[in-house]
């Protein structure tokens, strides 16, 4: 082997290095942060009260059938308009939100828009689709 084959090596090994140590620094600032940390799906802060609470709590113990029962509704419900992929409506996850609260899902859309956001987001995000 050359020597500036070496070298090359080296200075390759040296970069994988600094690259690492880049990617764990940016690993403990994301920690330090806490963005890293589990989010609770079990409730939701509202800002306005709604069925006379500003939380509402939501059973996350949905299985692969709920999701199955909810889509059906869905297709029911919106007949010809219904969005090729539910996940893509937001009222998908507004049925969605009501599988989880027992709350009807006519009455989410009740809610003032920052609250009905919270609520979709939230939704959303328990099933991993924001």
């Amino acid at each position: 082997m050359s020597n500036n084959s070496a070298d090359e090596i080296k200075r390759e090994i040296e970069e994988l290095k600094n690259r690492k140590n880049k990617v764990e620094n940016e690993k403990k600032k994301i920690s330090d942060l806490g963005i890293d940390e589990e989010v609770d799906y079990s409730t939701l802060e509202l800002r306005n009260e709604f069925e006379g609470s500003k939380t509402l709590d939501f059973d996350i113990s949905l299985t692969g059938k709920d999701i199955l029962v909810v889509k059906s509704k869905y297709e029911r419900e919106r007949k010809k308009k219904a969005k090729w992929m539910a996940e893509l409506d937001d009222l998908y996850f507004l049925m969605m939100a009501e599988r989880m609260t027992g709350i009807e899902f006519q009455k989410f859309l009740e809610l003032p828009a920052q609250d009905y956001t919270r609520v979709r987001n939230h939704v959303a995000g328990f099933l991993g689709e924001e």
